[in-house]
Parts: C-alpha cells; structure tokens; sequence
C-alpha cells in the first residue's frame, strides 16, 4: 500500500467476478474498520447478506476512470458513532439487486463532515438514510451534521428516494 492507501486489488478483492461480491465487500468492510483510505482501481462486485456497523470515517478514492462498485443486498454499510467523515471521489456505483442503501444511521452522534464528489449512481439505489427519533433535542445533546457536500455527481434511474435525512439537524451558520 502507498502514503496515500491501499488499492481494492491490494486488499485482495477481485475485479469484475460477480461471485466475489460477498469475499469483496467483506474485505472492503474490514479495510474501512482498520481506517484505511481505499483506492478503487477497477470494477468489483460487492454483496452484503448482513449489514455492517461502521464506527471508523469512511474514505473512497477513485484512482483511474475504471472505478465502479456493482452492488447488491439491502443495507452495506450502517453508521454509528465514531464514523465523523464520510469521503467518496469518483466511484460509480450500481445496484445490481432490488434496492440498495449504501449508508444508514439511525443512532444519535454528529458526522463532522461528507463530501460525495464525481461519482455515478445508476439503479436502485440510495445513498444515504438518516432516520432520528424527533425526542432528542439538538440543542441539549449535540448530534447531526455539521457540513455535507454533494458536488458533480450524476445520478440516473433510482427510482427511489436518493438522500433521506428525517429529523436530522444540520449545524446553523
């Protein structure tokens, strides 16, 4: 792995297998867990049959024009407390099974920062979902988002809600 992280090809994955998806997205779980910034240098399949907890900050970097994560399975990733940046720069993605969510929380902690940046999201699927109990005052217990960007992505043929934040707060300027 280089300074600036570790290719999907180095993590083990393997590209263009629509078998691996499940081996991929374990791997691509655990390399997350460990906080590494992953380089996405081909297309890999990723399926996940149970979601998983994620209490580390997330980074996916795009390092050539071939990077593409073909998804499948309901949920992929859930955050919790402890995920406080959220960074993806030039992945497309596409659902290959019914519908996809790519993040979701539902526990009260603050994300200081997401940028979502040149990526495709084609098919079913939706990025982000933030379902919070409209009793816990922001004012009182400190929790939302501080700063969210979503700059030049294209996003074709979901067919369902894309970014789904209920009775989040987002920081005041």
């Amino acid at each position: 792995s280089s300074d600036l992280g570790v290719t999907c090809k180095q993590l083990g994955m393997v590209q263009n297998n629509a078998s691996e998806g499940l081996a991929n997205f374990k791997k691509l779980a655990l390399a997350i867990k460990q906080s590494k910034t992953i380089l996405c240098d081909n297309i890999y399949y990723l399926e996940a049959l149970t979601v998983q907890n994620i209490n580390k900050s997330i980074n996916l970097i795009a390092i050539n024009n071939n990077a593409k994560f073909f998804v499948a399975g309901d949920n992929l990733f859930k955050l919790v407390r402890g995920c406080e940046k959220i960074s993806i720069k030039g992945i497309d993605f596409e659902s290959t099974g019914i519908f996809t969510i790519l993040f979701t929380a539902t526990d009260i902690f603050t994300i200081l920062k997401i940028d979502i940046n040149n990526c495709e999201y084609l098919g079913n699927i939706s990025l982000f979902r933030w379902q919070a109990p409209i009793t816990v005052n922001p004012e009182m217990i400190p929790w939302g988002i501080k700063e969210f960007n979503f700059i030049d992505n294209k996003i074709i043929n979901t067919r369902y809600s894309f970014i789904v934040l209920s009775n989040v707060p987002f920081k005041s300027y």
